[in-house]
């Protein structure tokens, strides 16, 4: 029999951090997914910072709050995938797998580098892939902060907060995009993911407050439901969950000049169905139910949202992005379709009908009305001694190539006028006819 112990079914510490790299964080995703660290740690301000070189290119990014920082203990497990080394309130924290920072972080680039200062003072530690890859080596150092480092980073990141973390992400490896744009769609995607903790929690980027907005746009649109309520009461591993799970409709405007982004925050964009936890979206743009994005739907949005973090295990399967979500619960499901059908019988396709339904034009024959202008013109066209005589042209005795290439052009025109003279002459029969 082999002698065994717990290292032996220890993951390679390589393959684990890769791993975490390559999770499918967005840009957008990650950055918010570490913005939920401040909230835990008690911040009321949050400042993202994207910084550029001489070309204009994205090289840094930088996300300080002034939240109670960290300890000299707590700093040394921050960067160690699925670990932290705080005691966690799990139903009140936003964060739920103990991968976020190191994975969000390697997402967007190869060093994290972390500034804070608690309690104990300030402290630095850092993560470096392109290091580890060398050494493999799991440890991570800690050190205080230099006079430098707490005077140019802490003191002026964390706008001379007495406590607070600064996170530095360089060597970055970002998705191809313009500088404009990503700004843009991170500026409406923070607004989203944090508006219901908007009055405890205010962003900022590059210097710019986020203005939090509503996914359902409550009061800006057609029309909103009052808000439904879903009980739960279960047990989980001997523990009982008593909760509720709340549910609003609404249906919004196509054009909404409030509306944050008419580029990213369009209504085609991020139809439908929302995931609220603890007051954090989730999961935004996407369908919950069984229904595919369609246009009749573009202006459809509902948000469900809930508290208890044990529903997590048996209602909703979140991924480690918190950018999508799967309902687990058949009963919650089918509660939820059938309200969602009902507002969509009930609201939304009356709505859709009034004010988005677009009909193609029809020439209709009826006694008396006069022909379109523009079937008109175009038998004006067909029938003048211009045309007529370009038409009767025998282009295959016509030598000369430029005089040549010009009647075959007016050659093409004069057909394709001629075929909508004769829809003209149909319609004008058509009339006569009938009086």
């Amino acid at each position: 029999m082999l002698n065994q112990d717990a290292d032996d079914f220890m993951p390679d510490y390589l393959d684990l951090l890769q791993a975490n790299r390559k999770l499918g964080y967005t840009t957008y995703t990650a950055i918010a997914d570490i913005c939920d660290n401040p909230v835990d740690a008690g911040a009321s301000k949050c400042w993202v910072e994207l910084t550029t070189d001489a070309d204009n290119k994205i090289n840094g990014i930088i996300i300080a709050d002034n939240g109670k920082g960290m300890t000299e203990y707590e700093l040394s497990k921050a960067l160690v995938p699925a670990s932290t080394g705080r005691l966690r309130n799990v139903q009140n924290e936003l964060g739920f797998f103990g991968v976020g920072l190191v994975a969000s972080g390697l997402s967007l680039g190869n060093k994290i580098e972390i500034y804070t200062r608690g309690d104990e003072g300030d402290f630095y530690s850092y993560i470096d892939w392109n290091e580890k890859f060398m050494t493999n080596n799991p440890v991570n150092l800690v050190r205080r902060c230099n006079l430098d480092e707490s005077t140019s980073v802490l003191n002026a990141r964390t706008r001379q907060s007495q406590t607070g973390t600064v996170i530095w992400i360089s060597d970055l490896k970002l998705a191809p995009v313009k500088y404009a744009t990503l700004i843009e769609r991170l500026q409406f995607h923070l607004a989203v993911t944090y508006y219901n903790l908007r009055h405890k929690y205010e962003l900022f980027l590059n210097n710019t407050p986020v203005k939090p907005w509503d996914i359902l746009e409550s009061g800006q649109g057609h029309y909103t439901s009052p808000v439904y309520e879903y009980p739960v009461s279960r047990y989980l591993n001997g523990k009982h969950i008593e909760t509720t799970i709340k549910l609003q409709l609404s249906y919004l405007k196509k054009d909404n000049p409030l509306r944050p982004s008419n580029a990213y925050g369009t209504i085609d964009t991020n139809q439908a169905g929302a995931l609220e936890r603890n007051g954090r979206i989730l999961a935004y743009g996407t369908w919950i139910v069984d229904r595919q994005k369609s246009g009749i739907y573009n202006s459809v949005r509902f948000k469900v949202s809930y508290d208890n973090t044990d529903l997590d295990n048996i209602i909703f399967d979140i991924n480690v992005q918190k950018d999508d979500c799967k309902i687990i619960d058949k009963p919650f499901d089918d509660w939820l379709k059938k309200h969602v059908q009902e507002y969509w019988r009930d609201h939304g396709k009356p709505l859709y009908e009034k004010y988005r339904r677009v009909r193609k034009p029809t020439i209709q024959k009826v006694s008396g009305k006069k022909m379109p202008v523009k079937l008109d013109r175009l038998l004006c066209v067909a029938e003048h001694k211009l045309t007529q005589s370009i038409k009767s042209v025998d282009i295959d005795k016509v030598t000369p190539y430029q005089a040549l290439s010009t009647l075959k052009t007016l050659h093409s025109l004069a057909l394709s006028v001629d075929k909508s003279a004769d829809e003209a002459r149909k319609w004008k029969s058509g009339n006569t006819a009938s009086n």
